[in-house]
């Protein structure tokens, strides 16, 4: 099971924090939040992962969790080859999200789309999407969102349990983190409210109040955050998760 919030966790380089909260609609209806999100850091890597179960689904909730742990082991065992392709890590995630679902739960019920980032030290990296939600990376000059653009034809998402190819995936290596850099994920909760050109004064703000590795309450604040959400009326759960190198 995931946790709503991820400790904040440090390497040498490396900081990580991710929060999730149930949107406003959840909270009218009684229902629990159906994002999920993890991370970690090493002294040599880090990952995070954030999942939103679709709506649609009657297990959402159960899909979007496995989500986040299929992709918790994906990345293990694809880390530990440097000869590793991409597309292992995607294929992966397919087949370990699968047989983590109990078994009286049908794929098709509980589809769950998935945003990863996962890096190292001294070697590339990966970030990986399938389906809504964002992964962008806070540079010295700005922010630049990796994600693909959606297809303006069509209100259909793509995810794990949904009828997919390797095609519908984005999948890019990624450098290490540099001094005065980081990596976003979010769900659409908060994507789709976002304006990019704005982006990096809020990964900035998060580092600058959430940040701190002697705030062991920094996970609670950042869902407070999220709860509070300066956009009326927007009803979805929330995720966000983050990796920065406070070096300067």
């Amino acid at each position: 099971m995931s946790s709503p919030t991820t400790p904040l966790c440090s390497t040498s380089d490396v900081r990580l924090l991710a929060a999730s909260v149930r949107g406003p609609a959840h909270e009218r209806a009684k229902r629990p939040n159906e994002d999920a999100c993890r991370g970690r850091a090493t002294v040599a890597s880090f990952w995070m992962a954030v999942a939103d179960g679709m709506g649609s689904c009657p297990m959402a909730r159960v899909g979007s969790r496995a989500a986040v742990g299929a992709a918790a082991r994906a990345w293990r065992l694809w880390s530990a080859r440097a000869d590793a392709e991409p597309a292992d890590f995607a294929r992966l995630c397919g087949v370990l999200w699968r047989l983590a679902l109990p078994e009286e739960v049908a794929p098709a019920d509980a589809a769950s789309t998935l945003v990863f980032c996962g890096g190292f030290a001294h070697r590339q990296g990966l970030c990986a999407q399938l389906g809504d939600g964002l992964v962008g990376h806070r540079t010295r000059e700005g922010f630049v969102a990796l994600t693909q653009q959606k297809d303006g034809f069509s209100n259909q998402t793509v995810g794990l349990g949904t009828t997919n190819q390797l095609a519908d995936w984005l999948l890019r290596p990624i450098p290490p983190v540099g001094p005065g850099e980081a990596y976003l994920l979010a769900s659409d909760g908060v994507s789709d409210d976002l304006v990019m050109d704005r982006a990096a004064g809020l990964v900035d703000w998060i580092i600058r109040d959430f940040g701190d590795l002697n705030r062991p309450d920094a996970g609670r604040d950042l869902q407070r955050m999220l709860r509070a959400w300066p956009v009326p009326h927007h009803l979805d759960d929330k995720s966000i998760a983050l990796a920065w190198n406070p070096a300067q």
